[in-house]
């Protein structure tokens, strides 16, 4: 039984997640079926994600002793901790907005031509928000769903319109 539980995406695209995975016997006790390993996983061959780093993974035995049994039952709780990259995110999404932001306050602040023609003025809001408009597609793409909270990247976007 492997979970995720509820993953923590309020960071999001620096989010952290804890994974547990369960190993047990539904019809084994410790007498005959007991389970053991080492505390510490060998990550030596271990192929690198390039959307998630390993912090660390861990294994723990626990012994449970149930009402209906009188010898306890042996369980192997795996942790795994990963991180998301967050490369990606940032290159795509994030200095793109921050970019388009700039070109459209810009845009604001320089003044009209010389002969009062403000159509370059237009023209430039009207692309800038265009181009915000389908980043933002973009971004609720790529963004978990969540409705319990707003998740970093889409607070940053929120400021920068």
């Amino acid at each position: 039984n492997w979970r995720c539980y509820k993953g923590n995406f309020r960071f999001f695209p620096y989010d952290r997640q804890n994974c547990t995975l369960t190993i047990s016997s539904w019809t084994n006790s410790k007498s005959a079926l007991d389970y053991h390993a080492d505390p510490e996983v060998n990550l030596a061959s271990y192929i690198s994600n390039e959307e998630w780093d390993v912090k660390s993974f861990k294994i723990f035995r626990h012994e449970y002793k149930y009402a209906c049994c009188a010898e306890p039952w042996t369980i192997l709780q795996a942790s795994l901790v990963i991180q998301r990259k967050p490369l990606y995110y940032v290159v795509n999404l994030i200095i793109p907005t921050s970019i388009i932001t700039l070109v459209s306050i810009t845009g604001f602040f320089t003044p009209a031509s010389s002969n009062d023609d403000r159509t370059e003025k237009i023209n430039l809001g009207i692309t800038t928000l265009l181009a915000m408009s389908i980043l933002m597609l973009m971004v609720s793409d790529q963004m978990p769903t969540t409705s319990e909270f707003v998740p970093l990247i889409g607070r940053h976007l929120f400021y920068l319109l």
